[in-house]
């Protein structure tokens, strides 16, 4: 058995499987918790025996070997990654009473035991002694049920049917239906009154089931490939392959083929996006060609509709999983394909555990001997420059619709303008339906006091905090703490503020005043948090006439009659201190161009300072692989990856002065048993984060340094010290 960082061994008194889910006693106390079988183990002397195994499938072998592959790449710990292969959703509630045996066990020592105090050596002195006993349960949370009626035999309903008058019109078709059917939904007509009427007068009787998932109404026909597509598609029989090329070339066409490809051979499709958002629009756009069950898993279920997913997964009720990257986890039943749509984007890697889903789902899809397929219109260049994966490039769009970039030099527009953050040709062009894009949330950046100049900062992190104006909180970055705005300033007293920075919320106040009778809509992570308004964002896209938005509807929407799409500020994202900094720009205004020019003529428009950078240029000409090709040769240039292997190591404690030691003393560690380059201990741009100090090390080389993981997996630091092991990281210097 494993838990977070080091493993257990328990005693097994029926014969186990590796991936059985069992019940063991944990702690001084012996509390029951939920684990895993991970291998066997030599005997060793006074291990606890297992509760009991857990009347539940197993995790299967090959999702059992993809964690443990996780485990030693990305030196992740083993429980970790089994609480995300068994969300809380799926797990048992597991509990233990004490049952008293001894009557002359005194009073107080029963109070004790009833209010959890007693120490866990006294407990199991007591329980060795026979005077109490540990009783264990653990019990299956219940699925979402549906009320249904369930019939006996004809002849007791037809015997009722006799005796009832013709005035129970209700209860006689109810009987009618019984009559054809074994089972019916009770309809919304019937009340507790007729129910009781009919399981007086017949063998019929009220019963809850598991709602199974509905087919769906198919009201659009697949969509026919072209030539090159269908010869793209009959390569993608077995092995990794990624896909890319322009906006609306035909990429999610060729995956749709596949999933119907999949499931005409009796297997299962799972499609792996990066935010709920999509997974929901995804999910709703097949619905419309597929008649088979979808299940849509993502952080945004509760938990009664999570474990529906998951059962009826298993079950194989539902054919299409379209999730985000957790949903990758779901025990499918018979899994025939994984794709993964919009892979370029960084929410496919987790931040705790630190792992990289994608290399999860290609591991996975190995393990499985299935095709996995990666799709994206600008792929990650990791996974572009991947030997290992099959390419496969789409040159032009399936819908030969122009659309016009221009990129607009801001240094010429501050003259005479209105506002120095439109320019006149984005000005004029929002005649027209529009996209504004700012990767920017909230009202403002910071708040700062007129009196003493202070911004307001996080009480933990010590760094500046945004203001949401329309709720009048501030709000961190980075641990995300949040409180009222203050009525006066937390060092001075003084009662005025300036609220400094252009965030989405402000640009929508300024774009009305302006623009007062355009129908303007806001979309971002912060305005979008609740289910209600998810489920109305198709129809928001429809009627708005400009739409706000952040990386939120970069990717994967369909906005009708969408003919202009604004960058704002795109500067913000080139000149970032990452080394990924100018690939994300280039895949950010290629995906937002793509919402237009779709189905009809579009532009976009390019705020920036900077016109002449190449990153803009060959934006504008959407030269996707000859980007690509110039990123490749300037990473070489620089020893960064795809041509070096990083690993980060983030080390926190909660003074200053001791995470320095630890990081200074680590460091030397380090060099004195490794040859690897090892930049650092440096202070991340954000250097205090949920009350902690952070320091980091940066360490590269051509390897995959899997020496150095097994070094690291033996490290111990003190109690107060957090250390953090962060492979192949998206973030170098935060």
């Amino acid at each position: 058995m494993r838990s977070f960082d080091q493993t257990y061994t328990y005693q097994a008194t029926t014969p186990l499987q590796i991936g059985e889910r069992v019940l063991v006693p944990f702690g001084a106390k012996d509390e029951p918790k939920e684990a895993v079988v991970f291998g066997e183990a030599e005997a060793a002397a006074a291990t606890k025996p297992i509760i009991r195994k857990l009347q539940v499938d197993r995790l299967s072998p090959e999702l059992i070997e993809t964690l443990r592959w996780a485990e030693d790449y990305y030196v992740a710990p083993i429980g970790a990654l089994a609480k995300l292969a068994l969300p809380k959703a799926v797990r048992f509630d597991a509990s233990l009473r004490y049952e008293i045996l001894d009557p002359t066990l005194d009073e107080t020592t029963r109070q004790r035991i009833g209010a959890g105090v007693l120490p866990g050596k006294e407990l199991t002195q007591l329980v060795e002694a026979g005077r109490i006993a540990r009783i264990y349960s653990a019990d299956k949370k219940a699925l979402p049920s549906q009320r249904f009626l369930e019939r006996g035999t004809v002849e007791s309903l037809r015997q009722l049917q006799d005796s009832l008058s013709q005035r129970q019109t209700v209860v006689h078709h109810v009987i009618e239906e019984l009559l054809d059917q074994a089972r019916i939904p009770v309809p919304g007509n019937v009340t507790a009154k007729h129910i009781r009427l009919l399981e007086a007068g017949s063998d019929a009787r009220l019963v809850r089931r598991p709602k199974r998932p509905d087919n769906n109404q198919v009201v659009d026909e697949l969509p026919p490939l072209s030539a090159e597509q269908q010869a793209i598609a009959d390569q993608l029989a077995a092995g990794t392959h990624l896909i890319y090329g322009p906006p609306a070339s035909g990429k999610t066409t060729i995956l749709i083929d596949r999933i119907r490809h999949t499931l005409d051979q009796g297997l299962q499709a799972i499609v792996l996006v990066p935010e709920r958002l999509l997974a929901e629009a995804l999910s709703q756009r097949l619905r419309q060609s597929f008649v088979e069950p979808i299940a849509t898993i993502h952080s945004g279920l509760s938990g009664g509709e999570i474990r529906e997913r998951y059962h009826f997964v298993a079950e194989g009720d539902y054919r299409i999983i379209v999730g985000t990257r957790n949903a990758i986890l779901a025990p499918l039943k018979e899994p025939g394909l994984i794709a993964i749509d919009d892979f370029h984007d960084d929410a496919f890697y987790s931040d705790e555990p630190p792992v990289d889903f994608r290399r999860l789902a290609i591991r996975y899809a190995a393990e499985l001997a299935i095709p996995l397929i990666l799709s994206s219109s600008t792929p990650d260049l990791i996974y572009l420059s991947d030997e290992s994966i099959t390419k496969h490039y789409l040159p032009q769009s399936f819908h030969p619709v122009s659309r016009q970039t221009h990129i607009i030099d801001m240094t010429t527009q501050l003259v005479g303008a209105k506002t120095a953050w439109l320019s006149r040709p984005l000005e004029e062009a929002l005649d027209e339906k529009s996209l504004l894009f700012l990767n920017r949330i909230g009202y403002a950046s910071l708040v700062v006091c007129r009196q003493c100049g202070r911004a307001i900062r996080c009480p933990k992190c010590q760094q500046p905090m945004m203001l949401h104006q329309k709720q009048r909180r501030l709000q961190c970055r980075q641990c995300g703490v949040s409180q009222p705005l203050p009525t006066s300033c937390p060092d001075c007293s003084g009662a005025s503020f300036d609220y400094i920075g252009l965030g989405l919320e402000k640009l929508r106040e300024l774009l009305e005043l302006r623009y007062p009778t355009k129908h303007l809509r806001q979309f971002d992570s912060h305005s979008l948090r609740k289910k209600s308004d998810q489920a109305e964002v198709g129809r928001w896209l429809s009627q708005a006439d400009i739409l706000l938005a952040t990386q939120i509807l970069t990717k994967g929407h369909e906005i009708p009659g969408l003919k202009v799409v604004g960058l704002l500020s795109p500067d913000t994202l080139l000149y970032t201190p990452e080394y990924r900094g100018r690939e994300k720009c280039f895949q950010t205004i290629i995906q937002v161009g793509g919402r237009v020019g779709r189905t009809q003529p579009g532009a976009v428009y390019l705020q920036t300072y900077t016109p002449e950078s190449d990153v803009y240029q060959l934006a504008a000409k959407g030269d996707i692989p000859g980007f690509y090709r110039l990123e490749y040769r300037l990473r070489q240039r620089h020893r960064l990856p795809p041509h070096t292997h990083m690993i980060k190591l983030v080390v926190a404690d909660k003074t200053r002065g001791d995470t320095e030691a630890y990081a200074q003393k680590l460091t030397a560690l380090l060099k004195g048993r490794f040859d690897y380059t090892i930049k650092g201990p440096y202070s991340p741009m954000f250097e205090r984060v949920g009350g902690y100090y952070r320091q980091a090390l940066l360490i590269q080389d051509e390897s995959t340094m899997d020496d150095l993981k097994d070094f690291l997996r033996s490290v111990r630091p003190r109690r107060s010290v957090r250390l953090q092991v962060v492979v192949d990281p998206l973030i170098t210097l935060y």
